[in-house]
C-alpha cells in the first residue's frame, strides 16, 4: 500500500498540515520540525503526489519553454541556463521544440503543452503579435528575442546595439577598415541596425555611406555592410 501524508505525519509526531508546508517549503518552519519530517519521509518512502498537489494548489512548477531548434548553440545554451535558474527557484522546465512552423507555435500556446506548466517562455518565429495576444490565454507568456516587439506583450531580449557598439569598437582599435555581415535583419532588429551603422561610420576612420540610393546596407569606404 503507498505510503500517505498521514503516515509520514504520524511517524514525524507532527500534524498533517506540518508535512504539507514541508513539502511545499513553506519558510516558517522550525529547522528542527522540518529535517524530522524530511527523515519520516525518507525512512517510509513517501512520494508526493504531484497530479494532486497540483489540483489542490493550482500550480504545477513547472516552465514550459518553446524554442524552434534546439540543435542551434544558442538555443541549447539559452536552455540550459534558464533550467538552471528555473532549478534554484523550485521549478522545473518543459521544452518544446517549434521547428518555426505556425501550427507548432499555436499549440504551444493553447494546447496540452500549454495545460502542464504555470508559465511559457516563447520564441516565436512565424507568429505575429495579434496572433500571440490572441492565443495566449490567461497564464503568463513571456516572449524571448526581438522578433515581435509590442507593447501588450512581455518581452526579454538581448542588448543587441550595445554588442554591436562594442563590437565595431573593438575592431576600429584593431586597425580594421573591412568588415562584412552575413544574413539580413527583419523587423524591429533593422531599425537597430541603421542606428548602429549611423553611430558606426561617424567614429574616426570609417567614412561608410549611409541614406545611399542603393538602400540600406550600401556598402561605403570601409566596405561594411549594417
Amino acid at each position: 500500500m503507498a505510503v500517505t501524508m498521514n503516515d509520514v505525519a504520524r511517524a514525524a509526531g507532527v500534524s498533517l498540515k506540518t508535512v504539507s508546508n514541508v513539502l511545499n517549503d513553506y519558510e516558517f518552519i522550525r529547522p528542527a520540525t522540518r529535517q524530522r519530517v524530511r527523515d519520516a519521509i525518507a525512512e517510509l518512502g513517501y512520494e508526493a503526489n504531484l497530479t494532486a498537489r497540483s489540483l489542490r494548489s493550482g500550480k504545477t512548477r513547472m516552465l514550459g519553454l518553446v524554442l524552434s531548434d534546439l540543435s542551434a548553440p544558442y538555443y541549447a545554451e539559452l536552455a540550459s541556463r534558464l533550467m538552471s535558474v528555473a532549478e534554484r527557484r523550485g521549478y522545473r522546465v518543459l521544452v518544446e521544440q517549434s521547428g518555426a512552423l505556425a501550427g507548432n507555435e499555436v499549440a504551444a500556446l493553447q494546447g496540452p503543452f500549454r495545460q502542464l506548466t504555470d508559465g511559457l517562455l516563447f520564441t516565436p518565429l512565424v507568429m505575429d503579435a495579434d496572433a500571440v495576444d490572441s492565443c495566449r490565454g490567461s497564464k503568463p507568456v513571456v516572449l524571448l528575442g526581438e522578433h515581435i516587439l509590442d507593447s501588450r506583450l512581455d518581452l526579454v531580449t538581448m542588448k543587441n546595439e550595445e554588442a554591436a557598439q562594442a563590437l565595431t569598437a573593438h575592431l576600429l582599435a584593431a586597425g580594421r577598415r573591412r568588415s562584412r555581415r552575413g544574413g539580413r535583419p527583419a523587423g524591429p532588429q533593422r531599425a537597430v541596425r541603421r542606428r548602429v551603422r549611423t553611430e558606426r561610420c561617424a567614429r574616426p576612420g570609417c567614412h561608410a555611406r549611409t541614406g545611399s540610393p542603393r538602400g540600406e546596407g550600401a556598402p561605403g569606404r570601409c566596405g561594411g555592410r549594417l
